[in-house]
């Protein structure tokens, strides 16, 4: 099962970066993010909690799909904590995104050494 984007809930968190919906299904906490042009700019990321400790909980599984246009890409955060135990969690990401795209001939060589 997955969220359905919701306007209500929809903020940006970078530039390429929606966070389209968040809730529960299931007794998990659902976070979906939208990631615009990921064919053209590589954008991608993850989502994860940290507890009052500071320690990291990354999610126990995603879902990824087209959006309709097949320019970006949902990515549906799965994390074991019920609504009860949110209230001990920080939510944050990290988000990767470019700007820039590099067009014409190039090419990278490398050496490999044993």
């Amino acid at each position: 099962e997955y969220l359905c984007a919701d306007d209500s809930k929809s903020f940006v968190a970078t530039s390429g970066v929606t966070v389209t919906n968040y809730g529960f299904i299931n007794d998990k906490l659902h976070i979906q993010v939208h990631y615009d042009k990921i064919l053209k700019y590589d954008n991608h990321g993850y989502v994860y909690l940290l507890d009052a400790d500071g320690n990291r909980v990354l999610a126990e599984g995603s879902r990824g799909f087209w959006d309709e246009e097949r320019n970006g890409s949902y990515e549906e955060y799965i994390f074991d904590v019920d609504n009860k135990e949110l209230d001990q969690y920080a939510i944050y990401g990290h988000f990767f995104t470019c700007q820039n795209l590099v067009e014409g001939e190039w090419e990278v060589n490398l050496t490999i050494e044993e």
